[in-house]
Parts: structure tokens; C-alpha cells; sequence
């Protein structure tokens, strides 16, 4: 998600959509950030009648190579999440025993054929982590008039940078800049 975007531009006698900004992309994320992502997917395409076009775009365009964790690490609780696996992905990399692996969906297959021997290897996810957590069933809503939320609100300048960071928020705010004598 970009920090900023234009949405589009708009005279008195016409509007128009900018280019697509961008260009297809790559991302190297563990199974448990597609998670995130998938989160993100269900808000901005499944939240509603149509799904939101800038977003749709812009995710037409990454492919995820999900990288294996191997056993994890510490302080890692995705399995107690139930995001330690996932197959939203196009090729799957994972590293054992000193050699790597990859996975690729039918996309990718000739990509890797022409740089690598078939082997007969399933992605390996992690099925086990030191910390397992539970999350609580119900959360009291006194918890939101905590008095950490308000300190944490009144350091927010609004710049949008959680947006990158988390994928569960979609804080966004909407403006209309104006330039005269165009």
C-alpha cells in the first residue's frame, strides 16, 4: 500500500484515472505475513458488492515466492495462530539440509525447470513453536478506554506509516487538492 495515491484528476468538464502506478512485483514473505495480506484482501476485495479497483490493481500485480521458516523462531507463535501454512503463493523456497527447494504453482514450473532439477518435494511449514499463545474468546470493550490508547492516539501525526507496517489496519483519509491556474 503506497502512503500516498492519486485516485484521480477532475476538471469542470472531465475526470480521468492516472496511470497504474508501479510495476509488477516480487515479495519474499514467510507463509504467516500472506496471512496478513490475506487480511488485507478480504477488506479492500470481499468487503462489500464490488471490490475496491485502486487495491485490485495494484495486487494484480505481486506474485509471492513464500519463503519456509524451517523450524520457526523465537518468540514466533503462527502456529498457534494458524498461520504457519498457506498456498497463496506462486513458488514456495525453502532451504534444508544445505540445498534449496522451491514449489512453483503451474505459472512458475518452467521458470524453475529451466534453472533446476524436479525433485519430489512438498513445502514443509512449521507444525510446532516454543511460545504458543491463545487469544482471549471475548474482548471487554473497557479495554479500548484504556488510558495506553489514548497516550498512543495523541502521538499519531497521521502519516500513514502503520498502513505499511500492519495488515489488519486500512486507516486511509481522502482529500480533494485543488491547484488553481492549470
Amino acid at each position: 500500500m503506497p502512503l500516498s495515491e492519486t485516485m484521480f484528476y477532475f476538471t469542470a468538464e472531465e475526470d480521468r484515472e492516472p496511470a497504474p502506478a508501479g510495476r509488477p512485483a516480487i515479495l519474499f514473505p514467510r507463509p504467516c505475513e500472506v496471512h496478513g495480506v490475506d487480511r488485507l484482501d478480504r477488506v479492500y476485495l470481499h468487503n462489500g458488492p464490488d471490490p475496491d479497483f485502486y487495491y485490485r490493481r495494484r495486487r494484480d500485480q505481486v506474485k509471492f515466492f513464500v519463503l519456509g521458516c524451517g523450524s520457526g523462531f523465537p518468540g514466533c507463535f503462527r502456529v498457534s495462530m494458524g498461520t504457519n501454512r498457506t498456498d497463496g503463493y506462486a513458488v514456495f523456497v525453502s532451504r534444508e539440509d544445505g540445498a534449496y527447494y522451491a514449489h512453483a504453482m503451474e505459472e512458475f514450473e518452467p521458470l524453475l525447470a529451466a534453472h533446476g532439477r524436479p525433485v519430489d518435494r512438498a513445502p514443509r511449514f512449521v507444525e510446532q513453536n516454543d511460545l504458543a499463545v491463545r487469544p482471549p474468546e471475548k474482548i471487554d470493550p473497557a479495554v479500548y478506554d484504556d488510558p495506553l490508547w489514548r497516550e498512543y492516539d495523541s502521538r499519531c501525526t497521521g502519516c500513514g506509516r502503520c498502513n505499511v507496517v500492519c495488515p489488519t489496519c486500512t486507516c486511509f483519509s481522502t482529500q480533494d487538492l485543488f491547484y488553481l491556474g492549470c
